[in-house]
């Protein structure tokens, strides 16, 4: 979407899918103006203040060092330049819920949970091993990024729940869950109550 609207891209994951996005990018046209890296957001392939504007899209809560990412983050970034982050809401009414559920199950022996200044983390298993879901303290982050020289512009809610998909089979599941969100965003406009937000933070010159 950004390179059709006249932007270069470029994508940095280290997961298998490097493969298959740069034949999607290749199959839409897009090879001149999008390319992939493999890398990691610890350690990113990109010299200081070389990026214009960075994407961070649900990245964040997987990733254990976070302050370390962080940093990386703000290494990159040119001044004036903006950080966009999409992630989920430690402040939200459903990840409140989410979070008693899974310490009343640590309580009892069945899972894992530990709230952290940063969010609240559970690992959760999968495949051959375990990856990390945390629920971001919003505060805490505005907090570290200003500690960065990054300023918060604008907050913006993002989705307001995800329950709706485990209600219903999966395949109808999405479609309740954006026509649900779409009745919430006419009501509320306050991402406090946002089980995901948005957030447009600007490096000082």
């Amino acid at each position: 979407m950004l390179a059709r609207r006249g932007h270069r891209v470029c994508a940095v994951d280290f997961s298998d899918v490097i493969d298959e996005a740069r034949s999607a990018v290749a199959r839409a046209g897009l090879a001149e103006r999008v390319s992939v890296e493999r890398a990691s957001v610890l350690a990113l392939p990109f010299a200081d203040g070389s990026a214009e504007h960075l994407l961070c899209m649900h990245v964040l809560l997987h990733v254990p060092k976070i302050e370390r990412a962080l940093d990386e983050l703000a290494r990159v970034l040119r001044p004036g330049g903006t950080l966009t982050i999409a992630d989920n809401n430690r402040a939200s009414p459903e990840s409140r819920l989410r979070e008693t559920y899974h310490l009343v199950r640590r309580r009892l022996g069945l899972t894992a949970g530990e709230p952290r200044p940063d969010g609240f983390l559970r690992w959760v298993p999968f495949r051959d091993g375990q990856y990390l879901d945390r629920t971001i303290d919003v505060d805490w982050l505005v907090a570290e990024c200003k500690a960065r020289g990054l300023a918060l512009e604008a907050r913006f809610p993002r989705k307001y729940t995800e329950y709706a998909v485990w209600l219903v089979p999966a395949s109808a599941g999405r479609h309740v869950v954006h026509a649900f969100n779409d009745v919430l965003f006419r009501l509320f406009d306050y991402p406090r109550l946002a089980f995901q937000n948005v957030l447009v933070f600007r490096k000082a010159r």
